[in-house]
């Protein structure tokens, strides 16, 4: 069955008309204004986890450290826990694991502040912070904190409940 249209005394336009185009010029862009945004926000959500969760895997290598040593600081032969050679591993130092980091464990530079690893006998603070240069830099989490005690924090305008969820 072929439905057929009724044209009037002029032949059917077969295209856009400048205004169909521009409007749909215009949702197009209302659109990428509002989706670009929260993209950008769940990149940096997702990069955040990563850091949190490196930084945790962190304090629980320093858990089994002290487990197997009875203190934080160094192991039975004297060897510091964030020295080079049988210290924390180098892939819990940064932030993701594998590829470009964008966060690094603060055990031997010095920050705006002083936010480097402290480690003792009996307890430890250790900060995931961004690289700088990074596309983390500026984030408004600043460092993420953590402590022997198992105390979560974070350095930056952001508040600790935002960071860390």
């Amino acid at each position: 069955m072929r439905l057929l249209t009724k044209v009037t005394g002029r032949n059917a336009s077969k295209g856009f008309t400048l205004i169909e185009l521009m409007i749909t010029v215009a949702i197009v862009g209302v659109l990428a204004g509002i989706a670009l945004p929260s993209y950008n926000a769940s990149v940096a959500r997702a990069k955040r986890a990563d850091a949190r969760t490196q930084l945790m895997q962190a304090g629980q290598f320093m858990q089994r450290f002290y487990a197997a040593n009875d203190q934080y600081l160094q192991d039975r032969s004297g060897n510091s826990v964030l020295g080079s050679g049988v210290g924390m591993p180098s892939t819990l130092r940064v932030s993701p694991a594998d590829g470009t980091a964008l966060y690094q464990l603060n055990t031997s530079i010095t920050t705006a502040g002083n936010y480097t690893a402290t480690v003792t006998t009996t307890g430890y603070t250790l900060y995931m912070a961004p690289i700088s240069g990074g596309s983390m830099a500026s984030d408004p989490c600043g460092m993420f904190t953590l402590t022997s005690a198992g105390v979560r924090g974070v350095t930056g305008s952001k508040s600790r409940d935002e960071c860390w969820k």
